[in-house]
């Protein structure tokens, strides 16, 4: 998805391969061959290798006409009234539940 949002030109190839090799990458880790890195390790460095792996595909093969965005204007898009009062009261209540679920609340430590 970072490749899909930052480039222009590499083309659906590229998105296939690197979910391709991903997974197959990732199932070997986990399965076949004993890395001795934790899972998140290994995600990191298989995230960077898929990337190059895109880009490389994208130089090689790119999509004849970058891809633009078409905007239809069909439905007015106007900011929501109360999204402030709104984010600040999710804030609020994800810092209330961690207080809760820590030393401070019911966790005994």
């Amino acid at each position: 998805m970072v490749v899909g949002f930052l480039t222009k030109r590499v083309p659906p190839l590229a998105a296939r391969a690197g979910l391709f090799f991903f997974v197959v990458s990732y199932g070997a880790t986990q399965f076949f061959f004993n890395v001795h890195l934790h899972f998140l390790h290994v995600l990191a460095i298989l995230f960077v290798i898929t990337t190059i792996i895109m880009l490389l595909i994208g130089r090689w093969k790119p999509m004849p006409v970058p891809f633009e965005l078409k905007q239809n204007n069909m439905v007015a898009v106007q900011p929501w009234r109360y999204r402030r009062i709104v984010g600040l009261a999710l804030v609020i209540a994800a810092l209330l539940l961690f207080m809760l679920f820590s030393p401070l609340g019911l966790v005994n430590a």
